[in-house]
């Protein structure tokens, strides 16, 4: 009873997964959440699609089919190309690209570039105050007292 219990939540955690990543949302935690069993699940079988498959597997399941689609033929042209073991390596830098861009909507290149360079301030985040202004309308000039 209990052990078909667990089944069906797990079921209804794979269903509700797969809704998420259909509705667009990511199937992905905030801090403080640990991960779902069928989210876990889910990703478990992006990863290996990923690796097993194609690259670009992840992307296509949650129905981004143009960064997908190039994942897979720079994957399959990598492969090829460049042969067995250059094509490896390449293979699986584009699959761990595909598995990152599809789990945390971050590509792995933005990880590593966040590493080595850091990120400046936007110039209009440090402004001067509004000058006050008196009842008038007009702003009071600097040094004087009424």
């Amino acid at each position: 009873m209990a052990s078909e219990i667990d089944r069906l939540s797990l079921e209804v955690e794979l269903l509700n997964a797969l809704k998420e990543i259909k509705g667009g949302t990511l199937a992905t935690a905030s801090e403080n959440d640990r991960l779902s069993p069928g989210v876990q699940l889910l990703n478990f079988l992006k990863l290996a699609g990923d690796v097993a498959i194609i690259p670009g597997t992840s992307l296509l399941m949650q129905g981004k089919v143009p960064q997908g689609g190039t994942h897979a033929l720079l994957g399959w042209l990598a492969k090829t190309a460049l042969g067995s073991v250059t094509g490896t390596v390449g293979w699986l830098l584009l699959a761990a690209n595909s598995y990152a861009k599809s789990t945390s909507g971050t590509y792995l290149h933005d990880y590593v570039v966040d590493l080595f360079v850091p990120r400046s301030e936007p110039d209009d985040a440090i402004t001067a105050p509004p000058a006050a202004e008196e009842p008038s309308g007009k702003a009071k000039p600097a040094g004087r007292s009424a």
